[in-house]
């Protein structure tokens, strides 16, 4: 038990790194409340139905680009993200229209 409560302390502390380094960035709110729009934009495709299958790694990378300090990949990643966000909503809205025309009648 000892052992569980130790491993789970080095692993707790090793994650808090990044984070702290993180904070010592200036850039780091900036790149935080990209990413939170970012989401924002990939939970309205996921919700339409039409999220891009690269989109959440995307946001993946450019996360783990923050947390290492290189804020400028991770504002490029996340710049990639969002682009494909707002193509899979423009995908969404052609399709509400276009599955009509589909339709046998």
């Amino acid at each position: 038990m000892r052992d569980v409560v130790t491993s789970a302390l080095v692993l707790a502390a090793c994650l808090a790194l990044p984070v702290a380094r993180a904070a010592d960035d200036s850039r780091t709110p900036a790149v935080e409340g990209v990413l939170a729009a970012v989401e924002s934009l990939r939970a309205q495709a996921v919700t339409a139905g039409h999220e891009w299958l690269g989109t959440r790694s995307l946001l993946d990378e450019a996360r783990a680009a923050a947390a290492s300090g290189d804020a400028a990949r991770a504002l490029e990643l996340a710049e990639q993200a969002r682009r494909d966000c707002e193509l899979a909503l423009e995908q969404a809205r052609r399709e509400e229209e276009a599955w009509q025309g589909r339709v046998l009648r």
